[in-house]
């Protein structure tokens, strides 16, 4: 074995622990982004239930619709996060957004057929606020890595 394998070596031990490290921060800004829309939820459900009673159910349901396909899409494509893993990646990304898609519409349809009473302007307009939220907290934490790459 030459000094230059044994160099080529050091720099790819040296690469991989950049990319664990890489790939811990990201996990900690999904981390961070599931909290904020779970606390951003529990706070205009909180407001619901003080300013208008008869929303509430409809604004749980709604907040629900959207943290668990988002949590499960989240879950699925960053369990595996590491530069190494690329492909694996890749593969995950798309079942998850094809899984965060049929659950999203599962929901959708469970709700207005078996939870009865409930509000779809309350359930649509917190689902749309949340997804709003959650667009921009993420533009937020991406512009704020972006020196990171």
């Amino acid at each position: 074995m030459s000094s230059t394998d044994s160099k080529t070596d050091a720099e790819n031990v040296k690469n991989r622990k950049g990319s664990e490290a890489e790939a811990k921060q990201i996990k900690t800004d999904v981390n961070r982004l599931l909290s904020a829309d779970l606390l951003f939820a529990l706070l205009v459900i909180a407001a619901v239930y003080l300013l208008a009673e008869a929303g509430f159910k409809s604004v749980i349901v709604g907040a629900l619709i959207f943290l668990i396909p988002n949590g499960v899409f989240a879950w699925i494509v960053f369990r595996n996060i590491t530069k190494v893993n690329f492909m694996i990646i890749n593969q995950s990304f798309y079942r998850a957004a094809s899984m965060k898609f049929m659950l999203t519409a599962g929901l959708f349809a469970y709700s207005f057929k078996m939870l009865q009473p409930v509000g779809a302007a309350w359930i649509f307009a917190t689902y749309g606020l949340l997804f709003v939220v959650h667009q921009v907290l993420a533009a937020f934490i991406v512009g704020r890595n972006t020196n990171r790459i």
